[in-house]
């Protein structure tokens, strides 16, 4: 996962990587653990709600 994050991070930099280290902290692991648990507690929230003028919607849920 922590590989995962480290492309999305860096797949629209042009110069600069960013390393992959800070994805690899205890720290990061933790937080995200919370995160995620967090949001179990939070089942059918929608994230996301796009509509666009070509009729094209996009609706992401938990």
């Amino acid at each position: 996962m922590h590989q995962q994050l480290h492309k999305w991070a860096n797949q629209d930099l042009k110069q600069k990587n960013i390393p992959i280290l800070p994805f690899n902290t205890l720290l990061n692991k933790q937080l995200l653990n919370e995160v995620i648990d967090e949001l179990s507690h939070n089942k059918g929230i929608v994230l996301v709600d796009a509509k666009l003028q070509d009729g094209t919607e996009v609706i992401v849920r938990l």
